[in-house]
């Protein structure tokens, strides 16, 4: 899968039936200091670092406001490809 900004992905087997990521995604809402252990857990650590790297601006800073709207799209496509994911 690929989202709008070009960053492919490949959501992992074992994050569809992983209740601890729904527990982390679910406490985003109140808290976004989970956020990087919710995209391991999603996308693996490959996946993340991978992430980071297209979120990176020209100046190095790898900025959290794309991250987190990458992780809600790279969310919603997974839903709408596998209902089995959850969020």
């Amino acid at each position: 899968m690929k989202t709008a900004s070009g960053f492919e992905f490949k959501v992992l087997e074992s994050s569809k039936d992983d209740y601890e990521l729904v527990e982390m995604l679910a406490s985003l809402k109140d808290d976004s200091l989970g956020l990087p252990e919710a995209i391991r857990r999603l996308i693996g650590e490959e996946g993340r670092t991978r992430l980071k790297e297209h979120c990176r601006d020209d100046k190095g800073i790898v900025s959290a406001k794309r991250m987190t709207e990458e992780m809600l799209e790279i969310m919603r496509k997974a839903n709408a490809e596998d209902p089995e994911v959850k969020n």
